[in-house]
């Protein structure tokens, strides 16, 4: 089943970065669990083509600060965001969509955030 996991983030447009997985287990996550921030990269190998659009100004900034001369701009890629999202794996909110690729199939979008964030 494809979902779309979005993460919270100030380094991302809309503060929010959004991957599209394909989700291969029984359930789906409810609110109040917990989604482990390896999940997504286990399927993608393209992360930097398919998601540095979305990075805003000050996310490109620490990209760039990351990156240093002579890596892999796609392993580094997804190290940064890995290290972005690792504490950002608390189910806050499912909401359901339509796809866009196929308006008759409905696309679970689980939002996920620092648990702290939940309960301020």
């Amino acid at each position: 089943m494809k979902i779309r996991l979005e993460y919270t983030s100030d380094f991302f447009q809309y503060a929010t970065f959004s991957i599209y997985i394909d989700w291969n287990l029984p359930v789906l996550p409810s609110v109040g669990d917990t989604v482990h921030p390896l999940i997504p990269f286990l399927h993608d190998k393209d992360i930097y083509k398919k998601y540095s659009y979305q990075l805003n100004e000050e996310g490109r900034k620490s990209f760039d600060s990351f990156l240093e001369k002579g890596d892999d701009i796609e392993s580094s890629f997804q190290a940064w965001i890995l290290e972005e999202i690792s504490d950002k794996d608390f189910v806050q909110h499912i909401k359901f969509i339509p796809d866009k690729e196929d308006c008759y199939t409905i696309l679970p979008v689980i939002i996920l955030g620092d648990y702290c964030e939940r309960y301020e």
